[in-house]
C-alpha cells in the first residue's frame, strides 16, 4: 500500500514539433492533491475515521485547522505533511515548533 500523503504530479503532454505554447497538464492524468483538506480528506489520508479526526482535533492533538466561514474547517496539506514529519506532536508543542521554524521552510 502506498504512503497516505503521496504527492501526485500531473502528467504533462509533450509539445508537438514547432509548437510554441507551453505544455499543459493532461486532463486525463491524475489530479494534483488538494491544498486544503476537509475532515473527510484528512481521515482518508491518515487511515482513521472522521469521528477520530474530530475527537483528536477537540483534544488538541492535531494542528489547528483554518476556519472558513462559520463552520467549515480545513487543514493545509503542507502543515499536515510537516506535522507528520515532526512525529505528530500535540497542537501546543507543534505550534511552538512551527513558529520557530525558519520562514524559508514554512510553506
Amino acid at each position: 500500500m502506498s504512503s497516505p500523503l503521496r504527492i501526485a504530479t500531473p502528467i504533462v503532454e509533450a509539445p508537438a514539433a514547432g509548437d510554441v505554447d507551453p505544455p499543459r497538464p493532461s486532463t486525463t492524468g491524475p489530479m494534483a492533491p488538494a491544498l486544503l483538506l476537509t475532515a473527510d480528506d484528512l481521515a482518508r489520508e491518515l487511515a482513521v475515521s472522521v469521528k477520530t479526526i474530530r475527537r483528536l482535533d477537540g483534544m488538541g492533538k492535531l494542528p489547528r485547522a483554518l476556519k472558513i466561514g462559520n463552520h467549515a474547517k480545513r487543514w493545509p496539506r503542507a502543515v499536515i505533511v510537516d506535522w507528520l514529519g515532526a512525529g505528530c506532536p500535540p497542537r501546543a508543542e507543534w505550534e511552538a515548533f512551527y513558529a520557530a521554524m525558519p520562514r524559508a521552510r514554512k510553506r
